[in-house]
């Protein structure tokens, strides 16, 4: 009789033991299920986010207007996404200017130079909207004369979400190094306008 009281018992036992023992495997299995499906959840939310950088646009051709000691340039802008509220950019350009005269009646005829206006800047911002710090520089060249300008960029910019959409810029700059060659017209604010893909 007390053989199968033991025997009873030892089964009984051994089935909570059993049931503690799946439970913790199901408890186990549920937290190994929880912790895979938290990592895939933010492995496609860092690609959803990467998509984001990556799929906007990170080329433009622009037309200044003004600044970058030109009247008119045409400029080529690469952006460099570091996230989605902060990209380094750089351009390179080509444009013209003139000497600044002011006469009564005829006045001789007008100097004109070709301009390299070059530039990197950091931007910080939100969607679209983006404010811009950095450095420029314009080298000018015309009629056998040679310079070069040094200056800081401050700038508020549009810059799209999608490619093949526009962008805009407004930006100061003041000349802190180098000389102008002549007396050639330097507005220090500029308009940009341009397409970005």
């Amino acid at each position: 009789m007390n053989s199968i009281k033991y025997a009873f018992i030892i089964l009984l036992f051994s089935c909570l033991m059993t049931n503690s023992i799946v439970a913790l495997m199901n408890e186990e299995f549920n937290q190994s299920e929880l912790k895979q499906n938290l990592f895939f959840q933010l492995n496609e939310n860092i690609q959803i986010n990467s998509n984001v950088i990556f799929e906007r646009p990170l080329n433009s051709i622009n037309l200044n207007f003004l600044g970058d000691a030109s009247l008119i340039s045409f400029n080529y802008e690469r952006a460099y996404f570091f996230s989605q509220n902060f990209f380094i950019a750089t351009r390179i350009g080509i444009g013209v200017n003139t000497d600044f005269r002011f006469c009564i009646g005829s006045c001789p005829p007008q100097d004109s130079y070709t301009t390299i206006p070059h530039g990197i800047t950091a931007s910080i911002g939100k969607e679209r909207h983006y404010f811009e710090m950095g450095m420029g520089g314009t080298y000018i060249n015309g009629n056998e004369i040679e310079s070069y300008l040094l200056y800081p960029i401050i700038a508020y910019r549009i810059h799209p979400m999608i490619s093949k959409d526009y962008n805009f810029r407004i930006y100061i700059q003041f000349p802190i190094a180098g000389e102008a060659a002549g007396s050639i017209v330097f507005i220090p604010i500029g308009l940009s306008f341009g397409l970005s893909f």
